[in-house]
């Protein structure tokens, strides 16, 4: 299918954009970019180009943040047992480390507890209170998961456990009772930024505590954010607000090697710390904290984190590598499986809204990384399943524009248990309920899916001529970052290029040309792009979107282009 190219318009402000173009020392086309992104003043550019610490917010913004931290500071100073509980992904990983690591050296008495995924699901279960009652802690906080789990929260309450429950994930049914709620999400939390990550709010939590205690912040607080950078960037929230500053101050803190598993676990992907962006936590990072939680044991993630001895950590980073690579391998598999299904089972492809695959083999810690990669291939919301305990255990995601959420809502009465948002979520359900299910989803999506929908479409931010493009351009550029829900890399279109050199394919069908408007040559990546090598002469006249960026290869520096389509003609 044509992919659609929408060109932004430019957003007029002729004083301002002077302004940013004098005081900025940066071009009339870097300005623009900026204007566009509504940014209405000088300053309010220079504090989205430069973030600092005193842009944080106030943790007490949240209302019950002085219940929560009050009822921290008594655990610590009385030694009473505190357990942090998380959630088994990045962002919860990361959420316990951050609370684990700064209580730790606040002088409480402190454990951790994740669930195993395949053995306890996920959230705060019944199954897994039942374990820490055998041995009740003071205190419990919740970290990334708990906001829905109110009769979980009871029976804890019920044997004297105080519990402290911080999330930003939506509740599914009544809000817990209990002793503190630390959710920006929730319409009276009384927070600003709303799209914190669970680790954001656990990070708001060691804030409160370290500034009732009086502590150094530089020492109990601070050397977390590169933790809360690495589970915000991972859990794909938006990058904006309060998130850009927590995931810039974070990267720049990697920089300062303030842990040895992580940067261990950073150079171990051939990545340099010191040149960490958003995209490598994404594709790099992330997957292998994720690997342990999907494929092994979900605590050495927790460990490589809080471990200082090498040979510990180096056996960890390894153990990590390894299993992401299994997980590499499944995935692979499973998606060559799930495409299979696709082509016997739907016929009339152009016809069928949503995509609904699985098998019970299929690994149920996998299966969501293949429905992304469906809905990326085929441009269609995906459900792909496998089965656990008798179940049927499903991952949905979504193309932008469709709540995924409401397709699911439209078969509630046949599943188990739901929950999520709108791009993605998950789903319970027995063997014998899916055909009625399917029916029902492929309904609401009929009524509800458009044409627009299931377009690919592409984001033009500005038409940009070659000549404009040189290092001081790129490098302002990389001043926008860290990008990533909310604040995309801009994409501009250049037209009436050339070939300088002969385009060939490089890896799994990636494209590698030079192009040129006469003057300027510029060396392009595009990935996935390898079909269109075939269509490229040295006569042909191209028309392209794009990205730009540096390449560092050996002791070289140069401007590199990303392709994200072309035209032909």
């Amino acid at each position: 299918m044509k992919s659609s190219w929408i060109l932004a318009e430019n957003k007029e402000n002729e004083s301002l954009l002077a302004e940013l173009e004098r005081e900025l020392s940066c071009s009339s086309r870097f300005a623009q970019i900026l204007l566009n992104l509504d940014l209405n003043s000088l300053q309010e550019a220079k504090s989205f180009l430069s973030p600092e610490i005193g842009d944080l917010l106030n943790p007490f913004s949240f209302k019950q943040m002085t219940k929560a931290v009050e009822l921290v500071v008594k655990a610590i100073k009385r030694k009473r047992k505190i357990i942090i509980y998380g959630d088994f992904d990045a962002d919860g990983i990361t959420s316990v480390t951050v609370l684990y690591r700064g209580l730790r050296e606040l002088g409480a008495d402190i454990d951790f507890f994740i669930p195993d995924r395949l053995k306890d699901g996920y959230g705060l279960s019944m199954r897994c209170a039942e374990r820490i009652l055998e041995e009740p802690p003071y205190l419990l906080i919740t970290v990334d998961c708990g906001i829905s789990a109110a009769d979980v929260v009871d029976k804890l309450k019920a044997e004297s456990v105080k519990v402290i429950i911080t999330d930003h994930h939506l509740p599914q049914g009544k809000i817990p009772s209990a002793d503190a709620v630390l959710n920006p999400q929730l319409e009276d939390s009384g927070y600003a930024c709303k799209y914190l990550a669970g680790v954001g709010v656990a990070f708001k939590l060691l804030s409160g505590v370290c500034s009732l205690l009086e502590v150094d912040p530089n020492r109990y607080l601070y050397p977390n954010l590169i933790f809360v950078c690495l589970g915000t960037v991972a859990d794909i929230v938006p990058l904006t607000e309060e998130n850009r500053t927590l995931v810039r101050l974070g990267i720049l803190s990697i920089k300062n090697r303030f842990n040895k598993g992580l940067t261990a676990l950073i150079k171990s992907g051939g990545l340099n710390p010191d040149r960490l962006t958003s995209g490598n936590v994404v594709f790099n990072v992330a997957p292998k904290i994720n690997a342990a939680g999907r494929m092994g044991d979900v605590k050495q993630a927790v460990n490589l984190f809080l471990s200082e001895d090498e040979n510990e950590i180096n056996s960890i980073v390894t153990e990590l590598e390894e299993l992401n690579s299994l997980r590499r391998n499944q995935q692979d598999e499973i998606f060559e499986l799930a495409c299979q299904q696709i082509e016997e089972k739907y016929s009339d492809f152009d016809k069928m809204q949503t995509l609904i695959v699985g098998d019970p083999s299929w690994h149920v810690g996998i299966i969501g990384i293949v429905a992304s990669k469906l809905v990326e291939t085929f441009n269609r919301p995906a459900i792909v399943y496998g089965e656990e305990g008798g179940k049927l255990r499903g991952s949905a995601r979504s193309v932008p524009g469709f709540n995924m959420v409401k397709a699911i809502e439209s078969g509630k009465d046949l599943l188990i248990a739901y929950g999520g948002h709108k791009y993605a979520a998950g789903i319970s359900l027995l063997q014998e309920y899916l055909p009625r299910f399917e029916e029902r989803v492929q309904n609401y999506c009929k009524e509800n899916l458009t044409e627009e929908m299931v377009q690919p479409t592409f984001r033009v931010d500005m038409e940009l001529d070659f000549a404009e493009i040189d290092n001081d351009f790129v490098k302002f550029l990389t001043k926008l970052s860290p990008f990533g829900p909310g604040n995309h890399k801009p994409v501009f279109l250049s037209k009436g290029l050339k070939i300088a050199n002969s385009p060939r394919i490089v890896g799994a069908n990636h494209l590698q040309v030079r192009l040129t408007n006469g003057e300027n040559e510029i060396n392009f990546i595009g990935f996935g792009l390898g079909d269109y090598q075939k269509q490229l002469k040295y006569d042909s006249t191209l028309d392209i979107i794009y990205a730009l960026d540096f390449n560092f290869w050996q002791s070289r520096v140069y401007i590199q282009g990303f392709l994200k389509d072309i035209d032909v003609y």
